[in-house]
């Protein structure tokens, strides 16, 4: 038999567990990774962001709506979700379709 402070302690261990550590990038990464979003939002190009998650990292799919770079972040927008993204927490920037020259 457990106690249910044994319990709690146990299930939050158990969290603190699965959570990950954020990397970090050095500066070249993210000079390119602002390149990509700034053609990405001058284009209205299709990307794919991996954002950091503390328990999992997120992947989104869409256009650049709004990139506010004083607040750092951007909205993406695609069909099925608009979800606003910290640009501290991109982790990954692909193009999915590149601009007509």
């Amino acid at each position: 038999m457990m106690l249910p402070e044994h319990r709690s302690a146990i299930r939050k261990h158990r969290i603190k567990m699965q959570e990950q550590v954020k990397p970090e990038f050095d500066a070249q990464q993210i000079e390119e990774w602002g390149h990509l979003l700034r053609e990405a939002y001058e284009y209205r190009l299709m990307i794919s962001v991996t954002a950091y998650g503390i328990y999992g990292n997120e992947v989104h799919m869409g256009r650049i709506d709004q990139l506010n770079l004083l607040e750092r972040s951007l909205k993406l927008v695609h069909p099925q979700e608009v979800v606003w993204i910290s640009l501290d927490d991109i982790l990954h920037v692909a193009l999915h379709s590149k601009p007509t020259e």
